[in-house]
């Protein structure tokens, strides 16, 4: 936890190329209300070299806030792995393939990884 908290602080306090640079890679979450969607989405992904990895994980039960209303649905959640600079566009894409109104698309940075794991996100989104 120690080291997280370092790294978050070293990312604010450097400038912000340095700070992209340590933050380069990314993981994405996105829920889509079943599988068949998450699978056009995906292959959208994988197709313009957005994404290395997509993990789908199906039967994810989201309670959330909609229009002033307690909610809860089954949905299948997407974890995308990325690079951060290609975000704007994956995003892009995600919301032109998605049928919700307000899709949930969030990135959270990785701090950290498997040298090889990191080299290979790089060499399959690289074409992009």
């Amino acid at each position: 936890m120690l080291e997280i908290r370092r790294m978050i602080n070293s990312f604010f306090s450097k400038p912000k190329q340095q700070a992209e640079e340590l933050f380069r890679y990314i993981v994405v979450f996105i829920t889509c209300p079943n599988k068949k969607v998450s699978e056009k989405i995906a292959e959208i992904l994988l197709e313009k070299r957005l994404a290395a990895c997509i993990n789908i994980l199906d039967n994810v039960t989201s309670y959330y806030w909609w229009k002033s209303e307690k909610e809860s649905s089954q949905e299948v959640l997407m974890i995308v792995k990325t690079r951060r600079e290609l975000l704007k566009k994956l995003t892009a894409n995600v919301i032109e393939a998605h049928p919700y109104d307000l899709p949930k698309i969030i990135a959270v940075p990785l701090v950290g990884g498997s040298i090889s794991y990191l080299k290979w996100i790089d060499k399959e989104t690289r074409r992009n």
